[in-house]
């Protein structure tokens, strides 16, 4: 997972936008995917989740 965090640090905005502004990169070790946002204004990531793929994706709605 680390090495996704590196790649995200170095190239946010390679990483698709998936909800709203929120983006989601996979992790090499599936099932896992990193919720994030870029803050430009600050220039800062924002990693608000790290979220198991085969769970149900209401339960990410419900954390909005």
């Amino acid at each position: 997972m680390r090495k996704k965090v590196i790649y995200i640090r170095e190239n946010p905005e390679h990483i698709a936008v998936r909800y709203g502004e929120k983006r989601t990169a996979l992790v090499d070790t599936f099932p896992f995917m990193i919720h994030f946002i870029i803050d430009q204004e600050n220039k800062t990531i924002i990693i608000s989740a790290v979220f198991a793929t085969k769970d149900n994706p209401e339960k990410w709605i419900k954390r909005k």
